[in-house]
């Protein structure tokens, strides 16, 4: 049985792309945000367990998504340095590997 996938529709000529759902919400977050952009800490508020892992794997299949580092404070009001914000700049088509044979993460 295939595990659920989610259509997220993209800013540039392609029109979307079928994501299991932890990595399609960090994309919509992604998208949404902007040039602004979504730190770690934000992510994991999402509920996605690890941004890292799902960064990369969104870059795997297509995403051009920069990191930059910078001081973030955490829910409890603590600021930490050194933490990753992710822009998402489009999805470059001819990296389109959206039908490569494993499913995005999907934690147990």
């Amino acid at each position: 049985m295939s595990k659920p996938r989610e259509s997220v529709p993209l800013p540039n000529p392609k029109p979307d792309v079928d994501l299991a759902p932890e990595p399609a919400r960090v994309l919509r977050a992604l998208i949404n945000a902007g040039a602004q952009g979504v730190t770690t800490l934000e992510l994991l508020e999402l509920g996605c367990v690890t941004p890292k892992n799902t960064i990369y794997q969104l870059r795997r299949l297509g995403a051009v998504i920069d990191t930059q580092y910078c001081q973030a404070t955490g829910r409890k009001g603590t600021t930490h340095s050194g933490i990753a914000r992710y822009v998402f700049r489009y999805w470059n088509p001819e990296c389109d590997n959206t039908n490569l044979n494993y499913d995005l993460k999907e934690t147990a």
